[in-house]
């Protein structure tokens, strides 16, 4: 049981209650008045609480789903998109809501009326600027343009009411100058544990600047190029100003076998250098989640293309041997990247005391790959053990990617970010000369807009990055900002099978699994041993090759349209002055 008293229980005034989420201007006037509530302050934090229900959770590990590390039995929106014929604004409708937005204004509006001191109103300020640029640009990211609203408004505001949205550089301008004042005002310490500090809203802005350069220099549709490294500098400089603090380090005991899974399966992290923000999870004010249950019932199943970027132990490519394709499931983990076996659930492993064989059915794990990163062995019912959505390991990786992009890259700047994260698994240090000229023909096929001189430096980022971030929900974001979506038109294979017949899959040289054409009868079938038939499974070959999910087939992307999201078409016909972008009608 966690001592620290938590704050995400959220304050329901009436202004809240009553807001009508249809459109950003179809709000009544609040019922919240600032003359009784913005007295003291107490009323400040006790607002300003209510913004931590924006924060993410457990769900960080469920938005790989909607990625090409992973699939969930449940098909994701961008799952509908791709594979309907027919999607439009009339069918792609969510994420058009204001509610917090007003929340954020509505306290920016009123929190000087409190009669105390200005760094302790400015921390709150801070805080309420911090979660605004977190609001908008998440805004920015699904549907690209959005109208900016830097205080609330009546009915009778008809021209903000009907204004059309504002142009990407606006509001991300005004995102970064909302950062920009909570790295001034906030506190560097928290008051208390899962509260927003300085040093949260540096990693934001790392973050953010990264996102928004990289989209800028790979978008050709949006001919902001020349922009794109103003924000890969701020994303460097945030990275950077976090890395030289000396407050934060990768968690590390020397156990290279185990550290990076642990890290994801500790209950709380009061004490771990390497989380900057937790979302916080507690039993006494009944907030739990149901992500380990998720996770122990299949529903996150990890693919064949994620399996094959881990590098060999030695640092060399396991794409390179001519034979990786049709390696068995027990191969695919000799002698890998610890992080494989620290991500996906691999041969040697026990389920509740029983040894691990991967279960495949038509409703659950299609690729045999399930994930283990977050899972906790042995824990029934609900799960409160706490989540990093902030961690220093994201800001290492930020840190070179935006310096690759920015052509400063050298070997002191890999050795103080990504050779950190290896080392945690004593994998072989990246050397900068040795990528420079030695590119991966794979990574060369999924990225080839990567050009110039850093290309080298710039792929194996981007796979120590997919490595080390895998199942927390960054990967779809990633190839949103490379312009990588026909990534995701690709068939998500599974495990490899040659035959049918029997197969090993824990690594003791024991059958425990057999492929078959047909389920025999019952009584006919071996006790203890996992029957997997073609009656309900798929393989690329007929009777041999990978496992091959339903969701594979007939998927298109569309460049540069589903790289957003269409304004809901009821919110046109509310506004006729917004506008669809790229194609979406």
């Amino acid at each position: 049981m966690k001592a620290i008293k938590i704050i995400f229980g959220i304050i329901t005034f009436s202004l809240f209650i009553a807001c009508n989420d249809e459109y950003l201007d179809r709000l009544p006037q609040t019922q919240l008045s600032p003359r009784n509530f913005f007295n003291n302050p107490q009323d400040l934090k006790t607002y300003s609480n209510g913004f931590y229900s924006m924060l993410p959770g457990a769900e960080i590990a469920t938005d790989d789903a909607q990625s090409d590390n992973c699939l969930a039995v449940q098909a994701s929106e961008l799952t509908r998109i791709l594979t309907a014929a027919n999607a439009s604004s009339e069918n792609v409708t969510s994420g058009w809501d204001w509610a917090d937005l007003r929340k954020i204004n509505f306290f920016l509006e009123n929190y000087q009326r409190v009669d105390t001191k200005a760094d302790y109103k400015n921390h709150y300020a801070g805080v309420a600027r911090f979660f605004r640029a977190m609001f908008y640009y998440n805004k920015i990211k699904r549907f690209g343009i959005v109208p900016w609203y830097s205080g609330t408004m009546g009915t009778g505001d008809i021209d903000l009411l009907y204004k059309t949205q504002d142009s990407r550089e606006l509001v991300v301008d005004s995102v970064m100058a909302d950062l920009d004042f909570a790295i001034q005002h906030i506190k560097e310490k928290a008051d208390e544990y899962g509260t927003i500090d300085k040093w949260c809203a540096l990693f934001l802005k790392s973050r953010i600047a990264l996102h928004e350069g990289t989209f800028r220099r790979y978008h050709p549709e949006l001919n902001l190029e020349g922009t794109a490294s103003h924000f890969l500098e701020e994303s460097r400089k945030a990275s950077l100003e976090i890395m030289n603090s000396g407050n934060f380090s990768i968690y590390s005991t020397g156990n290279f076998a185990n550290d990076y899974y642990n890290f994801f399966a500790a209950d709380d992290y009061f004490d771990n250098k390497e989380v900057i923000l937790s979302s916080v999870y507690d039993e006494k004010f009944e907030r739990g989640s149901s992500l380990n249950y998720i996770l122990y019932n299949y529903d996150f199943s990890m693919t064949k293309d994620l399996v094959n970027t881990y590098l060999m132990t030695d640092g060399t490519r396991f794409t390179d041997n001519v034979r990786y394709p049709t390696r068995k499931f027990v191969d695919d983990f000799l002698n890998r990247d610890p992080r494989l076996f620290q991500t996906v659930m691999g041969p040697g492993l026990t389920r509740n005391g029983e040894k691990y064989v991967p279960i495949v059915t038509p409703g659950g794990n299609p690729t045999g790959y399930v994930q283990r990163k977050f899972y906790i062995d042995n824990l029934e019912g609900t799960y409160y053990g706490d989540i990093p959505i902030y961690r220093y390991g994201e800001v290492l990786s930020n840190y070179a990617e935006a310096t690759a992009e920015l052509g400063l890259l050298t070997q002191t700047d890999i050795d103080i970010s990504i050779n950190l994260l290896r080392d945690r698994v004593g994998m072989p240090h990246m050397k900068l000369n040795y990528i420079l000229t030695n590119f991966d023909p794979i990574l060369e096929a999924q990225y080839p807009n990567v050009i110039g001189e850093m290309k080298g430096a710039i792929l194996e980022i981007r796979r120590e990055r997919r490595v080390e971030l895998a199942g927390e929900g960054r990967r779809y974001d990633d190839l949103m900002r490379w312009y990588s979506g026909k990534l995701l038109e690709a068939e998500f294979l599974g495990m490899y099978f040659p035959r049918t017949g029997r197969y090993d899959m824990t690594g003791d040289d024991i059958a425990d699994l057999i492929l078959v054409e047909k389920m025999p009868p019952t009584v006919d079938q071996e006790e203890g041993m996992v029957y997997l038939s073609l009656e309900n499974v798929k393989l690329t070959e007929g009777f041999k090759g990978n496992l091959i999910s339903k969701e594979s087939e007939n998927k298109k992307f569309i460049e540069p349209k589903y790289y957003y999201r269409p304004v809901p078409r009821q919110q046109t016909i509310l506004n006729p002055n917004l506008k669809q972008l790229f194609g979406w009608n």
